[in-house]
């Protein structure tokens, strides 16, 4: 009779270990597997998804370096006429360029490259830590 009274009390707290079970069991009916938990950390992970941003801003910047910076034209306007030795001028247009010195185009171009590399380093470097975290 004692052996009985002990069985009776194991039936409720197995009973609430398969209702637990059944209920963070998703819907296709399989376990959650450490993959899952990986994929689902590293989806709703704040500090990767900045580090993201941080190697597409990289990328982006790889394509901007190396160029000539952009032309400017300046348009300008003179209430009284101002009188030169050609005679007097209502206004005035003009276009300017900056060029760099030689090679340092090439030189930004591979600092950016450089700085890129560096923020997929950094990427692959929170990710691994986000994955070190779930395991």
């Amino acid at each position: 009779m004692a052996m009985m009274k002990k069985k009776t009390h194991l039936i409720p707290l197995v009973l609430a270990f398969v209702l637990v079970t059944v209920t963070t069991c998703p819907a296709g009916g399989d376990f959650a597997t450490l993959a899952s938990y990986l994929e689902q950390a590293l989806q709703a992970n704040d500090d990767l998804r900045a580090a993201q941003a941080e190697f597409r801003a990289g990328t982006e910047r790889v394509r901007q370096a190396g160029v000539l910076p952009d032309p400017k034209l300046s348009v300008q306007y003179y209430l009284q006429p101002v009188e030169t030795r050609t005679g007097p001028q209502n206004g005035a247009i003009g276009i300017s360029q900056a060029i760099p010195w030689f090679g340092k185009l090439s030189l930004l171009r591979e600092l950016s490259d450089r700085e890129a590399a560096i923020a997929g380093i950094r990427l692959a470097a929170v990710e691994l830590d986000v994955a070190r975290q779930v395991k």
